[in-house]
C-alpha cells in the first residue's frame, strides 16, 4: 500500500486530472514512490520537500486520533508564500430561472477556501480542525473509507466539486473532514494548458449537480464558516 501506511491511501488531484478517474484508479494496491505522488500543479517541488512533508503526513496518521485522519488535507500555499487553503466551507448565491411562463428563484451552492491569500502564520488559520471540505489538490483518506462510501463520484465532469463531494458523503456518514497543518506548495493552474470553454461549462454543470446533491441537505446544517457537527440524521454507510 502507499507509503508502507498501511491501511490508507493518498489520493493527489486537481482540476488537471480526471480526478473521479484517477483517484478511483490509485485505491489499488500501488507501488509509488513518494516523490510521485503529487498533482500536476505541484510539479518542480523538490522530492526532499515532497518526502519531508509525506513524512509528516505518516507521522499525523500514526499520532493523531483516528477521527481526525480518516479523510484530511493539509494547507496549500501560492508560490508567493501566501495562504491559498486551509480547509473549505459551503455558501450560496441566488439567481433566476424561467420556465413555464414563470420567473423563479435559484440557489447555487459555491465552495470558497478557508484564509486564502492571508500570510502564512496567520493565527486563525494554524492547527488541526474539522471542515466542510477539503481541496482535491491534496487529499489523504482511509483506503477502507473511501471505498465505503464509494470514492469520488462520476456525475461530475473534469474536475470540479467531486473533492467537496466526497467529503461531503463523509460527513452525512459521520466522519466529517479535517485540516492540519501540514503544508505543500500549490501552484494552482500551472500544470495544465490554458482552460478551453468546455471546462469552464464544466465548472458550471457541476456546479449545479453539487446544488441538486446538497443543497436541501447543507443549507440547514453546515451552511457558511461553520464547524460541522454529526448531522441530525447520519446516511447509512453500505
Amino acid at each position: 500500500k502507499l507509503f508502507g501506511a498501511g491501511y490508507r491511501n493518498l489520493l493527489g488531484s486537481s482540476v488537471n486530472f480526471q480526478t473521479r478517474v484517477e483517484g478511483n484508479v490509485w485505491r489499488g494496491e500501488l507501488e509509488i514512490p513518494w516523490d510521485l505522488i503529487n498533482d500536476k500543479d505541484h510539479k518542480g517541488v523538490r522530492p526532499t520537500l515532497m518526502r519531508f512533508n509525506f513524512a509528516q503526513h505518516n507521522d499525523a496518521v500514526e499520532q493523531l486520533p483516528a477521527e481526525q485522519t480518516k479523510l484530511f488535507g493539509p494547507r496549500l500555499f501560492y508560490a508567493d508564500g501566501s495562504l491559498m487553503h486551509a480547509g473549505m466551507y459551503v455558501d450560496v448565491d441566488w439567481g433566476i430561472s424561467a420556465a413555464d411562463f414563470e420567473i423563479r428563484r435559484r440557489p447555487m451552492l459555491r465552495v470558497e477556501h478557508y484564509g486564502k491569500g492571508a500570510p502564512k502564520d496567520a493565527e486563525m488559520f494554524r492547527g488541526s480542525r474539522p471542515v466542510s471540505a477539503v481541496s482535491g489538490a491534496f487529499m489523504s483518506m482511509d483506503r477502507d473509507w473511501f471505498e465505503r462510501i464509494g470514492g469520488f463520484a462520476e456525475d461530475y465532469i473534469f474536475a470540479y466539486y467531486e473533492d467537496a463531494d466526497l467529503c461531503l458523503r463523509s460527513w452525512d456518514r459521520g466522519s466529517p473532514a479535517w485540516v492540519h497543518e501540514l503544508d505543500f506548495w500549490h501552484l494552482e493552474g500551472k500544470g495544465a494548458s490554458t482552460p478551453l470553454p468546455h471546462h469552464k461549462g464544466a465548472a458550471t454543470v457541476n456546479r449545479w449537480q453539487f446544488t441538486r446533491e446538497w443543497h436541501d441537505r447543507v443549507t440547514t446544517e453546515l451552511l457558511g464558516r461553520v464547524t460541522p457537527s454529526a448531522p441530525s440524521k447520519l446516511r447509512a454507510v453500505s
